[in-house]
């Protein structure tokens, strides 16, 4: 079967290289897009958020989070990360809020 009938019928090959660290695959696959979901979001919020701002403000909190991550995995846990635990703090509250509104991701 050729590459473009392949990916037609979604059977793209996943490489191998992109399980091995399956969390930086994920990141870096989330990250742009949930800057970009901000970016066009103007119209529509959960209605739990109230406004739009309040909405952009939590979606601010996930992006920080997803760079965290990153920038962690990137930075071989150094010591300027896990010294400071607000920033752990503030990490895992973002990830709750991507868990939380995940299904609400879509404008």
């Amino acid at each position: 079967m050729n590459k473009r009938l392949r990916k037609k019928r979604g059977l793209s090959k996943i490489q191998d290289f992109e399980c091995w660290d399956l969390d930086v695959t994920i990141i870096n696959f989330v990250l742009p897009r949930l800057k970009k979901f901000k970016e066009i979001n103007i119209n529509s919020y959960p209605e739990k958020c109230g406004s739009i701002e309040n909405w952009h403000v939590l979606i601010d909190k996930m992006i920080w989070s997803f760079q965290f991550a990153r920038d962690v995995k990137y930075w071989n846990y150094s010591n300027e990360y896990r010294s400071d635990d607000s920033n752990w703090n503030k990490y895992y509250a973002g990830m709750d809020l991507f868990k939380e509104y995940l299904v609400d991701l879509w404008d």
